[in-house]
């Protein structure tokens, strides 16, 4: 089916010239004649020079996902010496004003390397010039050998632990039980079970009966553990985790809990009620079917960095039940995985309007995306900028200017500027952040959640690693500040290092160099999956 024809931009007319001297290529195929004469007429605008051959152009512009159809019109070789880039590209670097990094834009998958390389463009997102070194990733990354490292050491902090390991199918199978007890308020044994299964994801061999000797030196597996790796190995299953899965309680506190402000007590809370399923769910908080068209926004902080009131269908309500009706109603848009490509769309789009509210800052996308998962829940951005005087309240204006624009529709929770607290007396990080709904520009209608966290450049690597590993890892980072850095005594958050002593503050100017300062051997973002 043809595409519909994008809407044309609303935005003033963008200075002339953003493609000026670049030679562009529209290919027909897939899109029908009002698509090829809007993105035609957007060509003019920016002063691209139109070629009739696709080996002419600097940029490729299609809407062939395939390469099977693609070589129908060029040959593989000459497509891996290109920048090949949907037509979303070409209309948001018109209403942009300015041309945007292609990479995100990649028509196909297999083309993204060779679209980053060969974009006439620099990326918005590194005004690079302008940023010290210290604010930008090392390249090449440091070295890095997974064998290094043993997994007997009892910390994940120290371990290798990879997106998927050997034995991925037993992890999950644990998982269920670390679930099930975290949903019953069970915490510490839902812990033990979380760093069973960070071993096991370290663990660089497959669990089998071969092994099992082995397996049993391994830290944080306790005989229970173990008994149940036995009868897994035995029988392919495990009965308890069996029982688990056709319990009618477990999953519907497993459902209940699936939406953003509702936790394993509120979820139990409203089981003794008689929730059971989000249906029943809609009609306890009163949601609509109308979905999002029903909800009234929920306004950022006020200038004081108060938390602003909710307020849902004219009625003034509890902070808390306002968010998990915003989530309730877009439930079924926040179930939707976004692809890389996605994360990375989105990113590009946020960045180019933060340059024009705050023009130099650094950024980088955190979270499940940076340690390689193929597709995220949401998405994770830490912001910062050279001069620390800037940062403060930048948040709040990025997201009014996103607001503006119709790109961010809630505010499901934010948290002004604060100062650090390096005696950690409470257990939230001092950063800036906002956590958003997205509503991405069409052709997507898929509402997205999307955190936007701003950091002070002296903790800005800090930050990064805060917010890149999963729940385990960054659990056991702050274990080892706390305990096991004997000679220093840290003590370690997003939003800082500090010693014990004296509360002096540290600021590492690069990822690596938090690890240093915590005595710690480096390992990338790819390995510090050690949540199921």
């Amino acid at each position: 089916m043809s595409p519909k024809r994008p809407a044309p931009p609303s935005h003033p007319s963008p200075s002339p010239g953003i493609l000026s001297g670049r030679t562009l290529h529209i290919l027909d195929a897939k899109l029908d004649a009002p698509t090829i004469a809007h993105l035609h007429t957007l060509a003019s605008k920016a002063r691209a020079r139109l070629v009739p051959s696709p080996a002419d152009a600097d940029v490729l512009v299609t809407a062939i996902s395939m390469r099977r159809r693609l070589e129908r019109h060029l040959d593989w070789s000459s497509a891996m010496r290109k920048a090949v880039v949907r037509p979303d590209w070409l209309e948001q670097s018109v209403e942009r004003a300015t041309a945007l990094p292609c990479a995100p834009f990649a028509a196909l998958r297999s083309l993204r390397d060779a679209t980053a390389a060969h974009c006439p463009f620099a990326p918005s997102h590194l005004p690079a010039p302008d940023l010290p070194p210290y604010l930008r990733p090392p390249s090449p990354p440091p070295a890095f050998t997974a064998s290094a490292l043993t997994p007997f050491e009892k910390l994940s902090c120290k371990r290798a632990c990879p997106l998927v390991c050997p034995t991925q199918d037993l992890v999950e199978y644990l998982d269920v039980i670390r679930r099930s007890r975290e949903l019953e308020g069970q915490d510490k044994s839902a812990l033990s079970y979380a760093r069973a299964i960070g071993v096991i994801k370290s663990y660089p061999k497959r669990v089998s009966k071969e092994t099992r000797k082995e397996v049993e030196k391994l830290p944080q597996l306790g005989k229970k553990l173990l008994a149940i790796i036995d009868e897994w190995l035995e029988t392919g299953k495990v009965a308890e985790i069996e029982t688990i899965r056709t319990s009618e309680r477990f999953h519907s506190l497993a459902a209940l809990a699936s939406i953003y402000g509702i936790g394993p007590a509120t979820a139990r809370r409203l089981y003794g009620l008689g929730v059971r399923t989000l249906e029943e769910l809609e009609v306890y908080y009163d949601v609509q079917d109308g979905g999002p068209e029903d909800l009234v926004r929920i306004q950022d902080d006020d200038d004081d960095g108060k938390k602003g009131k909710a307020a849902w269908k004219g009625n003034e309500a509890d902070e808390e039940d306002a968010w998990i009706k915003v989530a309730l109603a877009l439930r079924r848009d926040f179930a939707h995985k976004l692809s890389r490509e996605d994360v990375e769309r989105i990113y590009a789009r946020i960045v180019a309007e933060l340059a024009d509210v705050q023009p130099g800052c650094a950024s980088m996308i955190v979270g499940g995306y940076r340690r390689g998962k193929p597709e995220s829940g949401d998405i994770d951005i830490v912001f910062t900028h050279p001069d620390a005087r800037k940062v403060p309240g930048l948040a709040k204006k990025l997201v009014k200017a996103l607001h503006a624009k119709h790109l961010v529709t809630h505010i499901l929770h934010s948290v002004g500027p604060r100062t650090h607290d390096p005696l950690r007396t409470t257990p939230f990080d001092a950063l800036e952040k906002a956590l958003t709904v997205f509503a991405p520009p069409a052709p997507s209608s898929v509402r997205r959640r999307v955190d936007l966290i701003f950091a002070l450049p002296d903790v800005y690597w800090t930050a990064v690693v805060g917010w890149t590993g999963g729940t385990l890892f960054e659990r056991d980072l702050r274990a080892h500040a706390k305990l096991k850095c004997v000679a220093l005594r840290m003590k370690f958050d997003s939003s800082g290092i500090s010693r014990r002593g004296d509360s002096t503050p540290i600021y590492p100017r690069s990822e690596k160099e938090v690890f240093d300062v915590l005595d710690l051997p480096w390992i990338p973002p790819e390995w510090r999956n050690a949540d199921a």
